[in-house]
């Protein structure tokens, strides 16, 4: 019997820290507009950029977003450039073992290059959320070339609102 209690206990444990790295925040529109629902996650790895973004590791966050009814998907790096200037540029994901998705990214309206959105924004949040194991996105850094950033699967936080539609 105690060793029931253990095994199940180390099942929650692990159950709960695959997904612990994604969170949710809800943000209320102060205009009076729809509210906007934001489910990040860091990467699992980081690259060592040289200069000039070689102040420590560079890790990637991943964030999916609903407003309304309208999905997104955006990506930031702490620190360098994502290679996103044109929206000509491609973005590589992969959920689990599935058929890697090339997709369109779109860069930010304000130019800066730590953040690039998906331009097929419902197929990538329906890619994300669906994963049982890994997503994996793979992007061009600027001087230091492609990148693989992996991350743990959505899981159990996935927000109510975000199921109908999707599944």
């Amino acid at each position: 019997m105690f060793f029931k209690y253990i095994a199940l206990l180390l099942f929650v444990i692990s159950s709960t820290s695959a997904n612990a790295n994604w969170t949710t925040k809800r943000i209320k529109d102060p205009m009076g507009g729809p509210s906007s629902t934001d489910l990040c996650s860091i990467s699992k790895n980081s690259v060592v950029q040289s200069f000039p973004y070689n102040r420590g590791k560079t890790s990637m966050r991943l964030c999916v977003s609903k407003t309304g009814d309208s999905y997104e998907t955006y990506i930031t790096v702490n620190q360098g450039q994502i290679m996103c200037q044109t929206g000509t540029e491609l973005f590589q994901l992969r959920a689990d073992e599935n058929e890697v998705r090339k997709m369109r990214c779109t860069p930010t309206s304000d130019g800066s290059y730590e953040q690039a959105y998906f331009y097929e924004g419902f197929e990538s949040v329906k890619e994300i959320i669906s994963a049982k194991k890994v997503i994996r996105i793979k992007v061009d850094l600027y001087s230091h070339g492609s990148v693989v950033f992996a991350f743990g699967p959505v899981g159990k936080v996935l927000p109510s609102d975000f199921k109908s539609p999707l599944m």
